[in-house]
């Protein structure tokens, strides 16, 4: 889903949620990338048919910006994996989880991430409400079953853990009792959509992790974000931003939950605040929180803070000299050595 094509045509409820990454052999002297552009003057790999592949054809190549012969396209990611750490590519670029399972087996790194968030739903017509309807009640029934689950478990080779949360489903009705004489029973109607977009941060902003703010250990700060409600419900107060995952080495940096304190309308914004407190251990930090909506059941996009607890500076040299003698005891007229 993009802002243009939301112009010209309507869309089901969000099914699956991603963002880009970028991967670099380990050991190399590339990044960070801070955004797709970034990777024009290398060579680069990308998944056959992906959006990826799609996107750097379009804006670079095509564009002139990139060497349409260092745009390399591969059926299978991990080939594309295998030629990095073999130096025939200097880039992969692919969705964030499984370019960080790719990381975590070595060999390559992790040299940009979050520049690409996508989200996926199904097109329909403008004003196609009965077709728009049906989708999002069998978009709802498969993702109550897990079957969306099962498929990005399958084709992107990932773990039930490791799957970003989903969009709230739809709720579905309840079945009618059966009624004593034969009717025709009334369409039902389908519960509203949760949704929410990410607008803009409102302080400390870490640019996509590419410059996170830098912090004193253990300081304390107040990171905001400004959102979107673009579904269909409107929150209230049983709606609450959480810690969902991150590497800090206290949950969430001490932060709580924070519930939505006044009602928040199909289209309207809405500022979070959290108090925040820096890791005592240097390293760069990034903790990401998460919508649920009344029922507990998580949606929309993710928001993060990023942060850098940098190594403490290294003390200034003495400017004391001392010196010490070649024997503990000396005479009035013997000879001793400073050392």
């Amino acid at each position: 889903m993009t802002p243009g094509r939301e112009a010209q045509v309507d869309f089901s409820q969000i099914y699956y949620v991603s963002e880009g990454a970028v991967l670099a052999a380990a050991g190399s002297n590339i990044g960070p990338i801070g955004a797709l552009s970034d990777v024009a003057a290398y060579r680069v790999a990308v998944q056959q048919s992906s959006i990826y592949a799609d996107r750097l054809q379009d804006e670079l190549v095509a564009t002139g910006l990139m060497d349409a012969a260092n745009l390399f396209t591969y059926d299978e990611a991990d080939h594309a994996v295998r030629d990095l750490k073999a130096g025939r590519v200097d880039l992969v670029v692919l969705d964030l989880l499984p370019a960080e399972k790719f990381a975590s087996q070595g060999g390559v790194t992790l040299v940009g991430q979050g520049f690409s968030r996508q989200r996926y739903a199904v097109a329909v017509p403008k004003g196609a409400t009965e077709l728009q309807t049906q989708i999002n009640l069998a978009l709802s029934k498969v993702q109550n079953q897990g079957a969306i689950a099962n498929l990005v478990e399958e084709y992107l080779a990932l773990a039930t853990a490791e799957i970003l949360p989903m969009p709230s489903p739809t709720p579905l009705p309840p079945a009618s009792p059966p009624a004593a004489t034969p009717t025709v029973a009334p369409s039902p109607t389908p519960g509203c959509i949760d949704s929410m977009a990410f607008v803009n941060d409102l302080s400390y902003d870490d640019y996509d992790m590419t410059a996170p703010p830098l912090l004193e250990p253990g300081q304390t700060f107040r990171k905001g974000w400004r959102v979107l409600n673009n579904g269909a419900c409107t929150w209230g107060g049983a709606y609450t931003l959480s810690y969902a995952q991150g590497n800090a080495p206290w949950p969430a940096m001490s932060g709580q939950s924070v519930t939505v304190q006044s009602n928040v309308a199909p289209g309207a914004t809405y500022d979070f605040y959290f108090d925040l407190v820096a890791p005592a251990a240097p390293g760069t930090y990034r903790v990401i929180w998460q919508m649920h909506n009344n029922r507990g059941v998580a949606f929309g996009d993710r928001v993060w803070v990023g942060i850098t607890v940098p190594n403490p500076a290294t003390p200034p040299p003495s400017s004391a000299i001392q010196f010490k003698l070649d024997r503990p005891n000396i005479r009035a007229g013997d000879c001793t050595t400073f050392r």
